[in-house]
């Protein structure tokens, strides 16, 4: 079906950045505001959204193996990752569509004493970074366009990436979209972002496969937040030439155990919102990977 999807209005929409829970500002908003409100605003957008239920727990997780690494924030809105990651020890590029945005960021990071770079998409299928790069972290910011208008963009962008290098990629799921009744993504749009919202994709472990294509391996996926289909999270990884045979690429392996311990004890048993107030089993965290064909960790439990 025909869709009416512009850059132009794709990039009007995403002056609006997403900031706490409820709200999104325009970055030529946050620009007028003097330094300490600024970073007093910012401060709340962090208490509410780097909470282990929503961005914390895969912040913690990758913390570590991001240090002294090259990151690219792509799609950062006000930036609540990439300065995170840069604050233990990564080398941050924030990428961005809007110049407004990119300005208010390297304002924020000069306020908070962090040394970052900054990229201004102008074309979205062909880029001039001046750096490979060892992971791109893509929260919520490929969703945002038609599925094959992303391919060509992820076909250009993973050029850049280093292999081995990883992809961490949030968005909605399939289940989110099904149960919106939209029928297709400018209207599932409207539902999840607003009215100014041109479009909005979903996807799942095989969708995801096919938009990154073969040179990536799907390590892993899960679903979370509000009734477990409020959002969904998958790490990609760029592989070797000589390697690419060797993984199905449409198969994710189970979350690394030190993930599954850590989302068990850190996340599920508080979580006011997003997953339900029950005893936490392993017979229900199964249960909620099973949508994304992680097999191998039932398989080990079996045994």
């Amino acid at each position: 079906m025909e869709t009416t999807f512009s850059t132009t209005q794709l990039r009007d929409k995403w002056r609006e950045l997403p900031a706490t829970r409820l709200d999104r500002m325009f970055a030529e908003d946050l620009m007028l505001f003097d330094d300490k409100a600024l970073l007093i605003y910012w401060e709340q957008c962090r208490k509410e959204l780097c909470i282990p239920q929503v961005k914390g727990w895969y912040q913690s997780y990758y913390k570590e193996m991001f240090q002294g690494k090259h990151i690219a924030d792509i799609g950062p809105g006000i930036g609540l990752d990439g300065i995170f990651y840069a604050q233990h020890g990564a080398r941050v590029t924030f990428i961005d569509i809007n110049k407004e945005s990119l300005a208010l960021l390297e304002r924020i990071c000069k306020l908070k004493g962090i040394d970052a770079e900054y990229y201004f998409i102008e074309d979205f299928e062909n880029y001039t970074f001046a750096k490979m790069f060892d992971a791109f972290v893509c929260i919520g910011s490929l969703i945002n366009a038609p599925f094959d208008f992303t391919k060509k963009q992820v076909a250009g962008l993973t050029k850049h990436l280093q292999p081995g290098g990883k992809v961490l990629f949030l968005g909605y799921p399939y289940e989110r979209f099904l149960a919106s009744g939209a029928k297709d993504g400018a209207e599932f749009a409207k539902i999840t972002d607003g009215e100014r919202t041109p479009w909005e994709e979903w996807y799942d472990a095989v969708k995801i496969t096919q938009l990154f294509g073969s040179k990536f391996i799907l390590n892993w996926g899960v679903n979370f937040g509000k009734d477990n289909i409020e959002f969904n999270f998958f790490e990609l990884e760029k592989r070797n030439e000589d390697t690419l045979s060797s993984f199905c690429q449409s198969n994710p392996r189970s979350m690394p155990s030190t993930l599954v311990t850590w989302v068990n004890v850190n996340i599920l048993p508080e979580d006011n919102f997003a997953f339900p107030k029950k005893k936490i089993t392993i017979k229900k965290i199964i249960k909620w990977l099973l949508p994304y064909g992680i097999v191998r960790l039932i398989q080990k439990i079996g045994k």
